[in-house]
């Protein structure tokens, strides 16, 4: 046969020149999907579901939990959330559940957004927990939150809101486990826990106190008092 250039040097599509490039981690294939406008299926949902606009900052969504903590269980919980691969009661359509109904109000389908903004138990929590931050810590950023930035983040507040968000969704969801409705005293003492073991943290890790105590210092009092 004549000599080919291409059966020598096949055509290869750019993306494939990228994970041949790449030894170690998946940044540049993210980088080049990111470039095209790539959106994966969660966020198709998330857009049509939430009505979200065409310019919004996914970037900001994906990096968020990673910024607020180092504990790998909330960073992977909002993950999930973020990924849609979180478990509800719609594991019913997997037959895993006898039904799709809220574990809370068992009134409506316990989709992501009825488990921590649309249930009735889970607005009555919300409404606590503002009330408890503005009266007690003059904290009046959970006064105007929305649906979008419950589930998915609120760049607009500071860090300490952010991580109060990111455990009060966690807190919801283990109260769902239980089949219990999610009170606001019962919060106070897992807000305070993290606090506290982060304070331990930062203890031992040289350096790091004082960026602790900058995140924390609104709620000096309630993280060094006996009792929330």
């Amino acid at each position: 046969l004549p000599f080919s250039y291409e059966i020598v040097r096949p055509f290869r599509p750019q993306i494939i020149k990228v994970i041949y490039c790449s030894k170690t981690g998946y940044r540049p294939i993210y980088d080049v999907l990111n470039l095209n406008g790539f959106h994966l299926k969660s966020q198709n949902k998330w857009i049509t579901e939430l009505n979200l606009q065409d310019n919004f900052g996914w970037k900001f969504v994906f990096d968020l939990p990673f910024y607020l903590t180092k504990a790998s269980k909330l960073q992977w919980f909002q993950f999930k959330i973020v990924h849609r691969i979180f478990g509800t009661n719609h594991l019913s359509k997997m037959e895993l559940k006898e039904n799709d109904y809220c574990s809370f109000c068992n009134q409506y389908p316990e989709t992501i957004a009825h488990l921590f903004w649309e249930c009735t138990h889970v607005d009555i929590f919300w409404r606590s927990l503002k009330t408890w931050l503005t009266n007690d810590f003059n904290n009046e950023v959970f006064c105007n939150l929305s649906k979008i930035e419950i589930i998915l983040g609120n760049r607009r507040t500071q860090k300490d809101s952010s991580i109060i968000t990111l455990l009060a969704k966690q807190y919801i969801f283990k109260r769902k486990m239980k089949h219990f409705i999610p009170p606001i005293e019962p919060f106070k003492l897992h807000l305070r826990a993290y606090i506290l073991s982060e304070r331990c943290h930062a203890l031992i890790m040289s350096g790091t106190f004082d960026k602790f105590f900058q995140t924390w210092k609104s709620f000096l009092v309630f993280w060094r008092s006996e009792q929330p």
